[in-house]
C-alpha cells in the first residue's frame, strides 16, 4: 500500500519565493485525465484565471501532469499557493510559485533557450544520470514523468542530508538500459517546476542510497 502524494499530515509544505509580481503558478501531480475546465473550477476562488498551460511531450503531445496557471493579479498566486495538497479527481496536487524562467506565453515549458550543456563522458554501461538543480518541492512522479519517454526507469533515489534527512535538491536516475541515459542528458535545460535541471551521466561512485524529499 502506498500514499497520495503531497501534503501528508504532519508534513509541511515550503513554497519557493515568490518573486516580485509573480503571476503563475506551477501544479504537479494532476491526474492524468484532468481538464481545463476542472483546474478553472477549484482554484476559480483564487482570483482572475488569464491562461492555463499543461505540459507535454513535445514529438508526442502526451500531457506529462503537470502545468502552469497564470492569474490577472499577482495576489492570486499566493491563495493558489495555499491550496498545495488539496486534491483534484483524487490526486493532492503540488502547487508553488514559478520563476520569470517559465513565463513563456503559449508555449509548454522546456528548454532554455541559448543554454548551452557538455556532458561529462559516459562511462561504458552506465544506466544512471544525475539530475540537480531541482525545486525542493519535486517529487518521484514528477520526475517520471519528465523522464518516462527517455525508457523504463527502474528507480528514483533524491540527495539528502547525512544528518538532518533535509533534500539537497538534487537526485539520480535509474535507467533498466544504457541508451535510456543518453536521451535523459540531451534533456539537460528541460524545465521542470519552473526550474531548469541539470541532466548528466554518472560515475559508479554515485551510487548512494537516497529517499524521497520530505519524508
Amino acid at each position: 500500500p502506498g500514499r497520495t502524494p503531497g501534503r501528508t499530515p504532519g508534513r509541511s509544505f515550503t513554497p519557493s519565493e515568490k518573486e516580485e509580481g509573480c503571476k503563475q503558478v506551477f501544479i504537479g501531480n494532476l491526474s492524468f485525465n484532468v481538464d481545463e475546465d476542472t483546474i478553472r473550477g477549484a482554484f476559480k476562488d483564487c482570483g482572475t484565471i488569464t491562461s492555463i498551460r499543461f505540459g507535454e511531450d513535445r514529438e508526442t503531445g502526451e500531457f506529462k501532469g503537470f502545468g502552469h496557471i497564470e492569474f490577472e493579479e499577482t495576489e492570486a498566486t499566493d491563495k493558489a499557493v495555499a491550496m498545495a495538497g488539496t486534491e483534484i479527481m483524487g490526486r493532492a496536487v503540488r502547487v508553488d510559485h514559478t520563476t520569470g524562467a517559465s513565463n513563456t506565453p503559449g508555449r509548454t515549458p522546456g528548454r532554455t533557450p541559448g543554454r548551452s550543456f557538455t556532458p561529462s563522458e559516459k562511462e561504458e554501461g552506465c544506466k544512471q544520470v544525475f539530475i540537480g538543480n531541482l525545486s525542493f518541492n519535486v517529487d518521484e512522479d514528477t520526475i517520471r514523468g519528465a523522464f518516462k519517454d527517455c525508457g523504463t526507469i527502474t528507480s528514483i533515489r533524491f540527495g539528502e542530508d547525512r544528518e538532518t534527512g533535509e533534500f539537497k535538491g538534487f537526485g539520480h536516475i535509474e535507467f533498466e538500459e544504457t541508451e535510456a541515459t543518453d536521451k535523459a542528458v540531451a534533456m539537460a535545460g528541460t524545465e521542470i517546476m519552473g526550474r531548469a535541471v541539470r541532466v548528466d551521466h554518472t560515475t559508479g561512485a554515485s551510487n548512494t542510497p537516497g529517499r524521497t524529499p520530505g519524508r
